[in-house]
């Protein structure tokens, strides 16, 4: 990942290709997992992936030169796929996603299929709390919600998915 100095912001500030496609190369890799993992769908993750770099080239002539402009992309990309969640309800997973052999190493992972049992609202909850590791305040104010929501969302989701694991122990 290149290092986002001052002197890379203020290039993206003033709309520098060459600045744009290093962010782009460097980012959209992290960002894409991140979309990925939350949607569950390759051409939506796509998607949004290139929204969120629209959206941040849009916006760079506001960013501060002092700020870490990672977690600011992530949270333009995770914004990007709660709307599109919402949008759409997304409550069912397409199968044949799932079922095709795939090179990405992402999705045909066991504990990947367990986590794509978790309804779409709740895998992002668990996505931020687990992988990109917020706070559970942090979470609630993300999403909008009291603590206790993100707190619950997660608790039952692991159990969920413990309960899941000992039914695959059992079967063997």
């Amino acid at each position: 990942m290149i290092n986002f100095d001052e002197r890379l912001i203020r290039k993206l500030k003033v709309g520098d290709r060459e600045a744009q496609e290093a962010c782009y190369i460097s980012l959209s890799p992290v960002i894409y997992t991140t979309l990925i993992k939350i949607c569950r769908d390759k051409e939506t993750a796509n998607d949004l992936l290139h929204d969120t770099f629209i959206q941040l080239f849009d916006t760079a002539s506001t960013l501060d030169t002092s700020i870490n402009i990672v977690p600011w992309v992530k949270r333009i990309a995770i914004n990007k796929a709660l709307n599109h969640i919402k949008r759409n309800r997304l409550n069912v997973v397409d199968i044949q996603f799932y079922s095709e052999k795939s090179e990405d190493p992402f999705e045909n992972d066991s504990l990947d299929s367990l986590f794509e049992t978790i309804p779409p609202e709740q895998r992002v909850v668990i996505w931020l709390f687990i992988v990109e590791e917020y706070s559970h305040r942090e979470i609630s104010r993300f999403l909008d919600k009291s603590e206790s929501y993100s707190k619950s969302i997660v608790s039952r989701c692991l159990k969920k998915i413990r309960g899941q694991i000992g039914e695959i122990h059992e079967s063997y």
